[in-house]
Formats: structure tokens, C-alpha cells, sequence
């Protein structure tokens, strides 16, 4: 895929080291940072390393999905995420921030059942 980036997208800000966050991860396609602003004990943002659209990740899901989803689970088992449980959060259609592609690992918090 071509690397594009967002001027006014803090994501792509990150991903290019003009804002500071706290990596959790990284590889080549992908980073997860802690959210700054949690939703839960722990919060870790997982996004790729361009600018996609949530809307772009339609257009051909398997290609996109099925790495995005490989990292997400790397990084699940490296912080042990799958032994004390999580939850897996993608806002979209009007309940998301920011339209550059993410997700939120969520853990720390009680149980639903």
C-alpha cells in the first residue's frame, strides 16, 4: 500500500514522530501506543502506519483486516492480554474521533458475563 499521511491527523503525526506518544509495539505496517486519553485500565491504541480511512478498509477488507488483526493479537499475548482478558473496540459511522483507521484493546476492567 502507498504511504500517504494527513497533515492535521494526529495519528499520522505520531506514526511520523511529530507528536509524542508511548509505544507499546511496532512493526513495519503497524504501532500501538497508549490512548492518552483511556477508556479503561488499559487502553492501547493499534493503527497502521499510513493514513487509511475507515471508510478505504471496506473497499478490500481481507487485505487490510487479516494483518491488522495479526498484530492485534501479537500484541495481545505480549502483554499477556490474553491470559487476563480484553476487549476489542472500533468505533465508527459518527462514534469515532478520528477517521484514521484503529483499534482499542481494552483490559482491566470487570467482566461482563
Amino acid at each position: 500500500m502507498e504511504r500517504l499521511f494527513v497533515d492535521d491527523c494526529i495519528f499520522c503525526q505520531i506514526i511520523q514522530n511529530k507528536a509524542s506518544c508511548t509505544k507499546v509495539w511496532e512493526n513495519d505496517e503497524y504501532l500501538a501506543i497508549k490512548n492518552k486519553f483511556p477508556e479503561a485500565p488499559i487502553d492501547i491504541l493499534v493503527m497502521p502506519k499510513w493514513h487509511i480511512e475507515k471508510a478505504d478498509t471496506r473497499k478490500s477488507p481481507e487485505i487490510f483486516w487479516n494483518d491488522f488483526m495479526k498484530a492485534i493479537w501479537e500484541i495481545t499475548a505480549l502483554q499477556k492480554l490474553d491470559e487476563d482478558g480484553y476487549v476489542l473496540q472500533n468505533n465508527g459511522a459518527g462514534y469515532n474521533h478520528l477517521e484514521h483507521e484503529h483499534t482499542h484493546i481494552l483490559s482491566g476492567m470487570p467482566k461482563l458475563h
